[in-house]
Order: C-alpha cells, then structure tokens, then sequence
C-alpha cells in the first residue's frame, strides 16, 4: 500500500540499503525511485527521490501529480483529483535556502470549462 511503500522510505535501513546501490551503480545522488525498487515498486510510486544526509528527500512526480516535500514525513507525489491537472509537478513551490525546490501541499489547477455556444 501507499502507507507502507511511505514507511519503508522513511526507514535507516532503506536509506543505507539506497546508498549502496548508488555506490555500486556508481550513480549521482539522484535516481528514479522505482529503477531502484523494481521488485518493490508500485503503481502509487510515482517520484524521484534523492539521499539528502540521512534521508530521502521527494525531488520530482510526473505530469499529473503534484510535488509535496514541505517536510519527510508529508512528502508525496499527489495526484490530481478528477476536473484538475498539473502540467509541472512544482508549480507553485517556492526555493530552500540551497536552491532546492520547496512544496507545500496546494491545490491543482482547475480544467478550463467550455463556453456556452
């Protein structure tokens, strides 16, 4: 479930386990999130995901979804609900004090609606 594939994220044996496939992949501190879970992977992951300190920070969603990252234990990719979108997974965040991109849980943009013919 959601909940879980959230916990098991959180947890320090996942985040030394993600270390470590990073220095044998020889690979930047950036990976998709399911590339490295292919055997835990579900339809719910949807992010990129980096190794900040002792951590995983939520980086990226897809189209469709929106970035949430305000603080680790609410971040998550939200998808849009039915008669809204997001074309960018970031807008409306703001920058951290190291650039980084910063999200609070906010709202999708509403579908325009047809005019009256």
């Amino acid at each position: 479930s959601h909940e879980e594939l959230h916990n098991l994220v959180q947890s320090s044996a996942f985040v030394e386990e993600l270390a470590a496939v990073f220095e044998a992949r020889g690979a930047g501190p950036t990976l998709p999130l399911m590339e490295l879970m292919e055997t835990r992977a579900t339809e719910e992951v949807v992010g990129d995901y980096q190794v900040t300190g002792d951590a995983l920070r939520l980086v990226g969603c897809r189209a469709g979804y929106l970035l949430v990252n305000s603080s680790l234990e609410t971040q998550q990719c939200r998808r849009c609900e039915a008669l809204t979108y997001s074309s960018w997974p970031l807008d409306g965040c703001t920058r951290g004090d190291r650039g980084e991109a910063v999200c609070e849980n906010r709202q999708c943009q509403r579908c325009p609606t047809q005019g009256a013919s």
